[in-house]
């Protein structure tokens, strides 16, 4: 979806760097259940799985970053 958007520029995802998150499953998977859903948060420390639809958020927020600097 991030390259889709953003074409025909290039755009490279650098995923598990810095502070690692876990996983970010896709709002389908939620239906599938599962390691990635729900457990994988607390190898990671956190409080609670990511909530469904957290993963597309995070699409839609870095798409909206990237306008604001495409704009600058």
């Amino acid at each position: 979806m991030i390259k889709k958007e953003r074409a025909p520029r290039r755009v490279v995802i650098l995923g598990y760097t810095n502070h690692n998150i876990g996983y970010v499953a896709p709002e389908h998977v939620y239906d599938e259940g599962g390691y990635e859903v729900n457990d994988s948060y607390r190898y990671y420390g956190l409080p609670s799985p990511l909530t469904r639809g957290a993963g597309e958020e995070i699409v839609r927020t870095l798409l909206t970053m990237l306008k604001k600097l495409k704009n600058l």
